[in-house]
């Protein structure tokens, strides 16, 4: 199997987070395009880095996702260097706007079980950036601006690398298994896909 996988720890849900009061767009999360230090500073507050190094806050309407129509969605959003995470914990986090990812799969007439394929593919995605700095795969665009050279593995036939952007309709609801490239005898200290990078940062807690 040439494809890798990451794994994803659960621990204890925190149901009392508090909402977006200081948002902008209040009751609806910013647009982090242009609020990216809002996210910064509820990560600041609300992460538990003592007990949990990684974290993923799933969180209500972001304001630029459409609502009235089955149209594209920015489903999530990380920090992360390039082919690495943070270093400091305080500065990791994911953000899963879960509720857009459900509206949109309702909106399309996607089933329930295609609409938790989707949900399974935004936090995979979000946290392959989170936890390994995995970037995002622009298959749409040339070969110097596609980020290509981290993504050279092979993958399971009739199957998407979770870190291409965008992913097709198919992949997104049909699959709840979502996966990365990878050459079969990758290694610690390769970059050249996903499953070397998943590898090389393993040991960073």
């Amino acid at each position: 199997m040439a494809a890798s996988w990451i794994g994803k720890a659960s621990h204890e849900n925190n149901n009392n987070l508090p909402p977006p009061y200081n948002s902008p767009n209040y009751p609806d999360w910013p647009d982090w395009q242009t609020s990216g230090s809002f996210y910064d500073d509820y990560a600041l507050y609300n992460h538990d880095t003592l007990a949990y190094p990684w974290v993923i806050f799933f969180i209500n309407h972001m304001v630029a996702n459409r609502t009235d129509s089955c149209v594209g969605y920015r489903g999530g959003y990380s920090t992360s260097f390039i082919n690495r995470p943070r270093t400091s914990r305080v500065q990791r986090y994911s953000f899963v706007v879960a509720s857009d990812v459900q509206l949109q799969g309702q909106l399309c007439a996607f089933t329930p079980v295609e609409q938790e394929n989707m949900l399974i593919h935004a936090v995979t995605h979000e946290y392959g950036h989170q936890r390994a700095g995995l970037t995002d795969w622009f298959w749409e665009k040339g070969a110097d601006s596609s980020n290509y050279q981290y993504h050279q593995g092979p993958l399971p036939t009739n199957r998407e690398d979770v870190m291409a952007s965008p992913e097709t309709e198919h992949e997104l609801t049909q699959h709840p298994d979502a996966v990365f490239d990878g050459l079969e005898f990758d290694f610690s200290g390769d970059y050249a896909t996903c499953k070397g990078n998943l590898l090389t940062n393993s040991q960073v807690h």
